[in-house]
């Protein structure tokens, strides 16, 4: 019994183990990505006269600040989501991504709809517009 444990768990760890490590390494690129596009994006916004907001606060509620973590946290998302897709486990995306998620309806076999010709039937509008 010993046995067939050791060798289900050396399987697993065979499968899973570099596929973790490459999620890892997907999140540690995410995170030096994101620091950075931060820093640059409040730095950019800070140093241009039209975009500075005069604020009594620190230093947290310029907009540079506030933009740059808007854009790190998308970076966190996709960075996640490539994560998260490179584990196999994308399934958990599905809600979120439109592709897969939108049911696909079959085209109708009468063709497409027609549009609508008005309330009453042609007879009785032509019968009317004679008179």
């Amino acid at each position: 019994m010993y046995r067939e444990t050791r060798d289900y768990w050396q399987t697993q760890l065979m499968e899973w183990g570099p596929k973790v490590a490459i999620a890892l390494v997907i999140l540690l690129v995410t995170w030096l990505v994101a620091r950075a596009v931060k820093w640059a994006l409040a730095k950019a916004i800070s140093r241009t006269p039209a975009l500075q907001k005069h604020t009594p606060g620190d230093q947290h509620e310029t907009i540079g600040h506030q933009l740059g973590t808007i854009a790190k946290l998308i970076i966190w998302l996709v960075g996640i989501m490539a994560a998260l897709q490179f584990l196999g486990v994308g399934q958990i995306l599905q809600p979120i991504n439109p592709a897969r998620s939108a049911p696909t309806r079959p085209p109708c076999p009468r063709g497409p709809p027609r549009a609508p010709r008005g309330r009453h039937s042609p007879r009785l509008q032509a019968s009317w517009s004679s008179r």
